[in-house]
């Protein structure tokens, strides 16, 4: 893409808030690497372009970009995130996403707990409202 249609692109975005050009762009800024791009297409507030973001950065597994997506406050990155974190078992991430809200988070938080028999952080969870770790509590008799 061409300097100018980028900048055409950019100048929709910033001036009508058009979606599509916003989503475009996306591509091209994870494409080219373009972190002043990327910058410029979260400040904008384009759900579009921060639900493209959240698709590129996880087929790409780029963790840290799909965190920032999430503190945007984009819960197609979150949902993403989940995904990723709980493939990885990666508790800190998961234990984030809760803390954000994310009752998915919460969910595989629970399985992980329930699998080495984490009761502490199983009773934690059902009091804090996950009823997916209260039915595993219920399942385990302790509840």
């Amino acid at each position: 893409m061409s300097d100018d249609d980028r900048e055409a692109l950019r100048r929709l975005v910033e001036e009508q808030g058009d979606e599509d050009a916003a989503a475009r762009l996306a591509e091209v800024a994870v494409h080219d690497g373009d972190a002043e791009l990327l910058e410029f297409l979260l400040d904008s507030g384009s759900e579009t372009a921060l639900d493209r973001l959240a698709r590129l950065a996880a087929l790409e597994g780029d963790v840290a970009m799909l965190r920032r997506l999430v503190d945007e406050g984009s819960d197609e990155a979150a949902e993403r995130l989940v995904v990723i974190a709980a493939a990885r078992r990666d508790e800190l991430t998961l234990a984030y996403l809760d803390d954000c809200g994310y009752e998915s988070a919460a969910d595989r938080l629970a399985e992980l707990a329930a699998e080495r028999g984490d009761m502490g952080t199983l009773q934690r969870l059902a009091d804090e409202g996950s009823e997916r770790a209260e039915a595993l509590l219920t399942r385990r008799g302790t509840s």
